[in-house]
C-alpha cells in the first residue's frame, strides 16, 4: 500500500513559504515593540523626577507635608511597579525574539494584554499627578498663614516717632488740606504701573494709620518687603566697618562718618530700575543735595563723563571733600551752591539733624544762614553741558529747582530722579507738573523696601526717546 504524503507536503510547503513573511512581521512588530517599552520608560523616568521634584518643593514644613510624603510614597511604590513590569516585557520580548516560529500569537497576545495594562497604571500615576498639583495652593496657603502667625517672625517698625514729626504728620494734613485730593490723586496714578499705584496706596494707607498713633512700634510690612528687609539687614547693616574714628567701611566705599544711607549704598538709588542707562553713560549728571557725597559715590559709575555735585552746607560739603579724597574718585564736580529758581543767595534753615535743612523753617529751633544759590539752567549753560541724569534731594525745594531746570529739562530731557517725600505737595504736585510738559516721558514711584513710611520716595521720569 503506496503512503499518501501529498497532504503533509503542502502543508510543509505552506508553512515554509510563509514562514519568511512571519518572521519579517515578528521582527518589524518586535521592533515597534521595543520602541514603545524604550518611550514607556522614558515616559516613566519624566514622571519619577517630576514627582520628585514635586516632592522636593513641598518639603518646608514637615506638618504641613506629611500627607503629601505618603501619597508620593505610593506613587513612588507605583513606579517601582511599573519598572518591573517594564523589566519583564523587556525579558519576555528578548524571549519572543529567540522563538519567533513558535511564539507569535502568544506574543501579540500577551504584550497586548501587558502595553493595556501599563497604560492604565501611566493614568492611574496621571491623576495623582493632578491631585498633588491640586494640593499646591492649599499647602502655600496654609504656609503663608503659618509664616503670618508667627510674631517672632515678623519684622515690626520700631520707633517710627522720629520720622512721623518731621514728614509723616506734615504729609497727611498737607493732604486734608487739599479741596481736590480725588482729582490730584487720580492725576498722580494716571498711565502709572501697576507696582506704582500700589507703592503709593502704601505710602498713603501707612501714614494715615501711623498718624493716628502716638509712638511704639507698629505691624506694617507685607511678607515680601519682610524678606527683603531681613536681606538688607544681613548684607548691609551688618557689614559696615568702622575702620577708625573718621573712616567707615562698606564694601569697597569709604566714608569719614558713620553715615550709611541703604536706600543710596544698598538700593544704589533705584539706578538698576533704569531703562535709560545707556543715554546716562554717555552724558553728564546733576546731584543735587549731594550731602556728604554717598550719592556721588554711586552715580559716579554710572557716567563716562562726570558728577556734578550741589551741596550747600558748609559742613557736609568739607565732609564730601574727604570722601572724594578716600574713594580716590576722579569724575566729580563739587560745587558749595544751592540749586533753585534763581542766582543769588538764599535763607537756609539748618537743623540739629546732621543731614537736615531746609528752604522752610518747621519749629523755630533751625539756625538760619545764607547760602549761594544758582539755577539748573544757568549752570549748565555756562559750562555747555549735555545732561543725562539730574537726581534731586533738595528738602522740599524740588519744586523751585525744576522751576530753574525747564530750559534743560525740555531742550535735553534728562532722566529725573526726584525725591517727592518732603510734602503732600511735592507727593502729588511733580509728576501732574512735568507730565504738563509733554515731553514723553514716562513716570513711576519707586521706593525700596525700608524702615519707614515716607522717606526716600522718588519720582523717576524717563523720557521714551531714550529707552534702550
Amino acid at each position: 500500500m503506496v503512503e499518501n504524503t501529498s497532504k503533509p507536503n503542502k502543508l510543509y510547503s505552506f508553512l515554509m513559504s510563509i514562514l519568511p513573511s512571519s518572521k519579517k512581521n515578528v521582527m518589524k512588530l518586535s521592533d515597534e515593540i521595543v520602541g514603545n517599552r524604550q518611550a514607556l520608560e522614558e515616559q516613566i523616568e519624566r514622571l519619577d523626577k517630576s514627582l520628585e521634584e514635586n516632592y522636593r518643593l513641598r518639603l518646608e514644613d514637615r506638618a504641613v507635608f506629611e500627607e503629601l510624603g505618603k501619597r508620593y510614597n505610593e506613587i513612588n511604590d507605583e513606579i517601582s511597579l511599573l519598572k518591573e513590569k517594564s523589566n519583564e516585557i523587556h525579558s519576555t520580548l528578548k524571549l519572543y525574539q529567540d522563538n519567533t516560529d513558535n511564539l507569535f500569537s502568544d506574543l501579540k497576545t500577551d504584550f497586548k494584554s501587558e502595553f493595556e495594562s501599563s497604560i492604565k497604571r501611566l493614568e492611574s500615576l496621571q491623576a495623582a499627578i493632578n491631585d498633588m498639583a491640586g494640593m499646591q495652593k492649599t499647602i502655600s496657603d496654609t504656609t503663608n498663614m503659618i509664616r503670618i502667625q508667627i510674631p517672632f517672625d515678623r519684622v515690626i517698625y520700631q520707633n517710627f516717632k522720629p520720622e512721623k514729626d518731621r514728614f509723616i504728620d506734615g504729609f497727611v494734613k498737607g493732604m486734608q488740606d487739599f479741596e481736590n485730593i480725588a482729582e490730584k490723586y487720580m492725576s498722580l496714578i494716571k498711565d502709572m504701573d501697576s507696582e506704582s499705584v500700589e507703592t503709593v496706596e502704601r505710602i498713603i494707607n501707612r501714614a494715615r494709620r501711623i498718624s493716628k498713633l502716638d509712638n511704639g512700634d507698629v505691624d506694617i510690612y507685607t511678607y515680601e518687603e519682610q524678606q527683603e528687609l531681613r536681606q538688607m539687614f544681613d548684607h548691609f547693616d551688618k557689614n559696615i566697618v568702622e575702620l577708625n574714628s573718621d573712616l567707615y567701611c562698606y564694601k569697597n566705599y569709604f566714608m569719614p562718618i558713620n553715615y550709611f544711607n541703604p536706600s543710596v549704598l544698598y538700593y544704589y538709588h533705584g539706578m538698576n530700575e533704569l531703562k535709560t542707562l545707556k543715554y546716562i553713560r554717555q552724558n553728564n549728571i546733576i546731584d543735587a543735595g549731594a550731602f556728604i557725597g554717598d550719592s556721588a559715590l554711586i552715580l559716579s559709575k554710572y557716567t563716562d563723563k562726570k558728577v556734578h555735585s550741589f551741596e550747600a552746607m558748609e559742613n557736609n560739603y568739607e565732609l564730601f571733600k574727604k570722601t572724594i579724597e578716600y574713594n580716590k574718585l576722579e569724575n566729580i564736580v563739587l560745587e558749595n551752591k544751592a540749586l533753585g529758581d534763581y542766582t543769588g543767595q538764599i535763607t537756609f534753615y539748618e537743623s540739629e539733624i546732621m543731614d537736615e535743612c531746609s528752604y522752610i523753617q518747621v519749629d523755630g529751633t533751625e539756625k538760619e544762614i545764607m547760602v549761594d544759590c544758582t539755577t539748573i539752567d544757568e549752570y549748565v549753560e555756562k559750562n555747555s553741558l549735555k545732561v543725562g541724569l539730574i537726581k534731586t534731594d533738595v528738602e522740599g525745594a524740588e519744586k523751585n529747582l525744576i522751576k530753574g531746570a525747564m530750559k534743560t529739562i525740555t531742550e535735553q530731557r534728562p532722566t529725573l530722579l526726584i525725591s517727592i517725600y518732603h510734602s503732600a505737595e511735592d507727593f502729588f504736585d511733580i509728576k501732574p507738573m512735568l507730565e504738563s510738559l509733554n515731553l514723553n516721558y514716562q513716570f513711576r514711584i519707586y521706593r525700596p523696601a525700608m524702615m519707614n513710611v515716607l522717606t526716600d520716595t522718588i519720582l523717576i521720569a524717563e523720557c521714551r526717546d531714550h529707552f534702550e
